[in-house]
């Protein structure tokens, strides 16, 4: 398992050294602009929770399957490492957003920090969904059609809350759209977990019947 998962971390070494340079630059820029620390946040955890898409096209690339499946690994246990490689990505991304956001806060007097960590569960719970709905779709269609339907997976979503607020503001429901959004937000970690288990079993049952 941790052989499976440095692999990966080695794999996007290159990427993660850009990556770190992003966040510095970003970080400065929002230092000195106006623009709030929470879209800094989202754009650094979405961004270093996807990085997970890229490990499936260096295996591609590699013919990484083919050799795997020749050594004596569970299919499960590769898809599990996949999984947790996510998350160590998605950590990453809180840790350094959390660690610039302060230190901007800090230095720009708007450092609210109670507030600071909500948005940051937040975003990495929404984070975590998105990553959770795409794995599946890679395990089943492949790195290059997944990346299509990455596309999907953020707009649904979004049109959909979307959509029910303007029904329920052409019915004039007397349900507030704040109370809907309040009630997801405190949701929101546990329907992460939820959709991060049910999308690992997918993808390992997917895995299992895949012939490389």
């Amino acid at each position: 398992m941790k052989g499976l998962i440095l692999k990966d971390l080695l794999n996007l070494k290159s990427n993660i050294k850009i990556m770190i340079l992003f966040m510095i630059v970003f970080g400065y820029i929002s230092s000195v602009g106006d623009g709030s620390s929470s879209s800094f946040m989202g754009v650094i955890i979405v961004l270093c929770t996807t990085m997970i898409v890229s490990t499936f096209s260096y295996d591609d690339l590699n013919k990484w399957d083919s050799y795997v499946l020749t050594m004596p690994i569970k299919r499960n246990t590769i898809v599990l490492s996949k999984y947790l490689t996510m998350l160590i990505f998605s950590f990453i991304g809180v840790i350094f957003s959390l660690i610039i956001s302060i230190v901007i806060g800090y230095f720009k007097n708007t450092l609210v920090l109670d507030e600071t960590l909500i948005i940051t569960g937040l975003i990495l719970s929404i984070s975590v969904c998105f990553a959770s709905l795409i794995l599946p779709l890679i395990y089943k269609f492949g790195t290059e059609k997944a990346r299509l339907l990455m596309i999907a997976c953020f707009l649904l979503p979004t049109a959909a809350i979307l959509g029910f607020k303007s029904i329920l503001e052409r019915f004039n429901s007397s349900i507030s759209i704040e109370i809907i959004l309040n009630t997801l937000v405190y949701c929101l970690p546990f329907i992460a977990i939820l959709l991060f288990v049910i999308s690992y079993f997918i993808s390992t049952k997917i895995y299992c019947k895949k012939e490389v």
